[in-house]
Parts: C-alpha cells; structure tokens; sequence
C-alpha cells in the first residue's frame, strides 16, 4: 500500500511512481484535509487486512509518516486499544515499512524541535550537537521564498533531519504536547500549531523559571537574534 499527502499526490515524480506502481495492482490511500483522524486509519486498517498486503510506502509529510507508521504495527485489536487507552505494547511489526520524507515544512517546527531540545533536563552532548547545527543553519533559511531554491530545499532537509535527532534524544516539551489537540480538535496543521504557541511557552517558561534563563539565551546567541 501507499500512502501518500494530497500535496505530494501533485508531484509530477509521485505520479510516475502511481502509474508504475498501478499496474502491479498497487493500492493507494491519500490524505486529504489536514491532520488524519482515527476513522481514516481505521479504514486504511480495514482495507489493509482484507487485502493482505505486507508493505507499506508512506510517501509525504510528518502525518502522512505518522499515519504510515501506525498502518504498519496495528491490526483492528491494537488499533481499539490506543483508541481506547492512549497507549500499546508492540512486540513486532505486521508489515514492511518504507519512509519517503518529501518536505521539510517551512522550517519553524525544526527550529522549535531544536529549541525544546537544547532547554530538555534530558538534553545530552550528542543532541545538542544537532542543535547547534540546525540552529546556526536554519535561521538564513526561514523566509517565505526558500522553497523556489533547490539548495535551500536541501538544506533546509538536512536541517529538519538534525532537528529530529535532536528531540528524539532529548524528548518533546510541552509546545509540542500542546500543540496536539489543536491538530486533533480543531485540525490545525501541526507545524502551525507549534508555531502559534512556540512564543507563549517560551515566555511562559522562563517567566516562571521552569528553564535556567542562561539555556534560553545561548540558543538565541546563536540565532544571532541577542
């Protein structure tokens, strides 16, 4: 199966690979609309187990991963109990998983990804190393016409990557747990959603000491923004 964004669906690239794909009897799921909800996933469950497929390509942005990801672990048992509980225990994958990252947004969740990381209790030498880079990289490249430039495109890919890293090391902060019920409720796109609070939990953190005011400050030396 393929699951791939209704953005990346209009890539001249991605349809060459459908028409290829199409005749191998490929299936393919589109995402439309913002943030997937459970009904979709549950439909792509279904359709997943009564065709038996054994493979899925998520081929778009972070929900068209997300979604591929979980389509990729869960059957309809396991899928009703993260519904129902919020969590479950994998002890293996039920099918073959291929990611095809095709964006890197506009960068600002990277930067917030690198942000929460260098401020992270958790934070080690190695992930504030991917934030060091992201920060010192990403700042040249936040401005509304970066996607029209290919290096930038690239850059700003590589960026994103190290941002990942880093807050897969150090842990997400409470910008981003916040920001997943405006996905989910209100489905707002979730970089947005970052974006939109990002400012008010940085504020919120340091006026109430929960982050030293020096950590902040060193990664905003490095933004060159003080």
């Amino acid at each position: 199966m393929i699951i791939s964004g209704e953005h990346t669906n209009k890539i001249k690239e991605i349809k060459q690979i459908k028409k290829t794909l199409q005749r191998n009897n490929e299936i393919f799921v589109f995402l439309r609309n913002g943030e997937p909800n459970t009904k979709r996933i549950q439909s792509a469950i279904n359709l997943i187990q009564q065709k038996s497929i054994d493979s899925i390509f998520g081929i778009g942005g972070g929900s068209t991963m997300d979604f591929a990801k979980i389509c990729s672990i869960a059957n309809n048992t396991e899928l009703k109990q993260i519904i129902a509980t919020g969590k479950i225990i994998i002890t293996s994958k039920k099918r073959k998983l291929v990611l095809i990252p095709t964006t890197a947004g506009s960068g600002v969740d990277a930067l917030i990804h690198a942000t929460e990381a260098i401020i992270s209790p958790k934070a080690t030498v190695t992930s504030n190393e991917y934030v060091s880079y992201t920060i010192k990289n990403i700042h040249t490249r936040l401005r509304p016409d970066y996607t029209k430039n290919t290096l930038d495109r690239n850059k700003m890919t590589i960026v994103s990557y190290c941002a990942g890293r880093a807050i897969a090391l150090a842990g997400a902060g409470a910008n981003h747990a916040m920001s997943y019920p405006l996905s989910n409720r209100f489905h707002f796109i979730y970089g947005y959603a970052n974006a939109i609070l990002f400012t008010g939990t940085i504020a919120y953190y340091i006026e109430y000491n929960l982050v030293p005011k020096k950590n902040f400050q060193n990664s905003l030396r490095q933004l060159q923004i003080i």
